[in-house]
């Protein structure tokens, strides 16, 4: 019934918004009002004598019912792109081709789709350690989790407004951290610096970006992304723009930084798929 706290919060300033309970509140309470007019209005016109007593009571039910409906239709709205969104099966089991005497050992593996990772050629020995992979099958749609019912009762614009303050704090962040790198670093410096910062993105901005890309996820479904940029005359630049955005989706999807700059690469994604929303 996201509706109605909307609807609300619309017509106060913010100074005096500040000081409402939670949307979820008065949502709640807003229904538990229309069902009480409803019963009240069935009751009155119950015991209503003459044509002119049973005016109000017949407008109670209407407006109750109207209010009633008004907030089943939204909340269809709302909720029925989730179950047409990334129909997708979850991530399948690793495929490995093991043609030649080749022993490989795999653990930390997540797949989006059917796809083989390794295959050894006829005759082939030797080993393999491979932990820690992800990986997306070409032309396949992965699914994303249900948004969450506080993401559900935000609105197209209210969910573009908080993509857009996340990805100008990822902007930041990517900034700041590229601001530490110095050529004075050594091998094990610059391993160590570049862990901080996965660190400190996974627990300050992932499970954010996460939850907003499900709840967008939820509304236009999978977001395909070019293999170049349109409309950009330098084949490097349209390339790296179609590279970022996908780096992004396989972060929020299997929830681990993937690519060089996870933060940009995220960031991209969002703004892409946020584009797609309807007005």
């Amino acid at each position: 019934m996201g509706w109605i706290g909307t609807f609300v919060e619309s017509l106060l300033p913010n100074y005096v918004a500040a000081f409402l309970p939670s949307r979820e509140m008065l949502e709640t309470v807003a229904v538990l009002w229309l069902f009480l007019a409803f019963l009240v209005g069935r009751w009155c016109l119950r015991r209503a004598k003459g044509q002119r007593n049973v005016i109000l009571p017949i407008a109670m039910i209407g407006v109750s019912l109207l209010g009633l409906l008004v907030g089943a239709v939204w909340l269809v709205k709302i909720t029925a792109p989730t179950q047409l969104a990334a129909q997708t099966s979850d991530a399948s089991k690793p495929a490995f081709d093991l043609g030649g005497n080749a022993d490989i050992v795999a653990g930390d593996i997540k797949l989006c789709g059917e796809m083989t990772i390794v295959k050894s050629q006829p005759g082939s020995g030797g080993s393999l350690q491979l932990h820690g992979f992800t990986g997306i099958a070409p032309n396949t749609k992965c699914s994303f989790p249900p948004p969450t019912e506080a993401m559900k009762g935000l609105s197209n614009k209210e969910l573009r407004q908080r993509v857009a303050a996340l990805c100008e704090a990822l902007n930041a962040f990517q900034k700041s951290s590229d601001n530490q790198e110095t050529f004075r670093l050594n091998d094990q410096q610059r391993r160590a610096l570049d862990q901080s910062r996965k660190d400190e993105f996974k627990s300050r901005y992932l499970e954010q970006a996460m939850l907003l890309n499900n709840a967008i996820a939820a509304r236009i479904g999978w977001a395909e992304i070019p293999e170049t940029k349109p409309n950009e005359a330098n084949v490097m630049k349209a390339q790296m723009w179609s590279t970022l955005p996908r780096h992004g989706r396989a972060t929020l999807i299997f929830g681990k930084p993937i690519g060089l700059e996870p933060a940009t690469s995220v960031s991209n994604y969002l703004a892409f798929i946020v584009e797609r929303l309807p007005e």
